[in-house]
């Protein structure tokens, strides 16, 4: 594995608010990224209808986001 090198950027509170790295370190990145997950043209219609839900998935989204106020 490669050694990356972040800076921890935080406010005044000591918050992790962003990691930053070198433009030199993103375009190794970027070249592990495309070799492990090469972009691939995946046609998506062919899984249309292939689940069928019980419930209305806006509704159980609302429920479930309401639960956590």
């Amino acid at each position: 594995m490669r050694a990356f090198h972040p800076k921890i950027v935080t406010d005044e509170q000591e918050r992790l608010i962003a990691v930053q790295i070198d433009y030199a370190d993103w375009l190794k990145i970027q070249a592990i990224l495309q070799q492990v997950n090469p972009k691939k043209n995946v046609n998506l219609k062919k899984y249309a209808g292939s689940i069928t839900l019980n419930k209305d998935p806006l509704k159980y989204q609302k429920r479930t986001r309401n639960k956590g106020a």
